[in-house]
């Protein structure tokens, strides 16, 4: 993701055959700070859950007040880049009957580093215990960018986590296909003993690398889901300076980067392709996008004309696309918003929301009447 102002652009693509009948709705009049991620659990289906990048949490019912769940404090490092702060959480599977929050944050003031944790609900005010806090895994970032930072529980309860490949540009490092580090990686964790344990069925376990990957060859994924029908993991993974993509993130896969940006060769007029995994769709940054965020397969009954396609946003362009997973045809804009969406959300119903980022707004994907 990258945080900036942008100029609204003239749409340049072709629509969705549906994009005259979708709007966005904001939910209520309310102001956030720098929203990043919202969720709702089926405890508690009327309320919604936002994290909000300088390290809040706050539990808000619509139509009610906001109250706050977590106020990370002198714990978070978020002045290090626009990129860092409090980038993502995760409801045990099991909550509330295990009441346990686990978070993705930026923090460390010598040194930088990401931070996976876990906090226990709640005090008698309501909030998560910062007492209570287990550190699950920290790896050090040597740049300020490219944290990635999305966690969440697969349909098979293991905790998967998506790392950029340490930032700067053109992962000078070589993170993204160095299978020795954990950066440029997407992880699972089995995190029911701390600080946690390895799946056996990983696909490096007994290798000499690291055990922790699931899929490697990323830059910065920003936002995966798993699809609530087929378990499948889509992921956007943010280009360097001329594609935007969008993979199928499958066990023991290679997502190319730096060799490939999507499709394209990165350094090279030719590059050696075998045993990488391509985008299933990308775009270009030609037409004024410059960097994806990850959105859901719609699986909601609002809008059945959007039934199995995958929605995701541009943040810098405003734009909404649609991808049509059956007919692989190259994505369809579906909104020209006027927002910096940072993150999607998906209600109890499947129902899809967005996040805008600097106006501090949560907005629903609709029929127009």
């Amino acid at each position: 993701m990258r945080l900036l102002l942008f100029a609204c652009l003239v749409p340049l693509y072709m629509a969705d055959a549906f994009a005259a009948q979708v709007q966005l709705v904001e939910i209520e009049n309310m102001t956030l700070k720098q929203p990043l991620m919202a969720r709702q659990h089926h405890s508690e289906p009327g309320f919604w859950y936002i994290a909000q990048r300088r390290g809040e949490i706050i539990r808000w019912q619509p139509g009610g007040k906001q109250t706050t769940f977590l106020e990370l404090g002198k714990r978070l490092n978020s002045k290090r880049h626009g990129e860092a702060g409090l980038l993502g959480f995760a409801f045990d599977p099991a909550y509330p009957q295990k009441p346990y929050v686990y978070l993705s944050y930026t923090t460390g003031k010598k040194r930088f580093k990401s931070r996976i944790s876990r906090m226990t609900c709640c005090t008698s005010q309501g909030e998560l215990d910062k007492k209570s806090e287990r550190i699950i895994l920290e790896i050090n970032q040597p740049y300020g960018n490219h944290n990635g930072g999305h966690i969440a529980f697969g349909p098979d309860q293991f905790l998967y986590i998506g790392f950029g490949d340490g930032g700067a540009a053109a992962d000078p490092k070589g993170h993204g296909q160095n299978r020795h580090t954990l950066l440029g990686s997407i992880l699972r964790l089995d995190v029911n003993t701390l600080p946690y344990k390895i799946p056996s069925d990983n696909p490096f376990v007994g290798t000499q690398f690291r055990p922790e990957i699931f899929a490697w060859g990323l830059r910065n994924p920003w936002r995966f889901h798993f699809d609530v029908i087929s378990g499948e993991l889509w992921a956007g993974d943010v280009g360097q300076n001329k594609i935007e993509e969008i993979s199928i993130i499958r066990s023991g896969k290679n997502y190319g980067w730096n060799i490939m940006e999507g499709s394209q060769c990165f350094r090279a007029k030719s590059c050696q392709k075998k045993n990488l995994v391509m985008p299933v769709a990308e775009y270009s940054q030609a037409n004024g996008d410059k960097s994806i965020t990850g959105g859901f397969v719609y699986r909601g009954k609002a809008i059945p004309e959007l039934y199995g396609k995958y929605i995701f946003a541009d943040f810098v362009s405003g734009r909404i696309f649609s991808f049509d997973p059956e007919t692989k045809a190259s994505p369809k804009l579906l909104i020209q918003s006027r927002h910096n969406i940072s993150s999607f959300a998906q209600d109890k119903q499947n129902e899809i929301y967005v996040l805008s980022f600097y106006e501090g707004k949560i907005l629903k994907l609709s029929a127009k009447p």
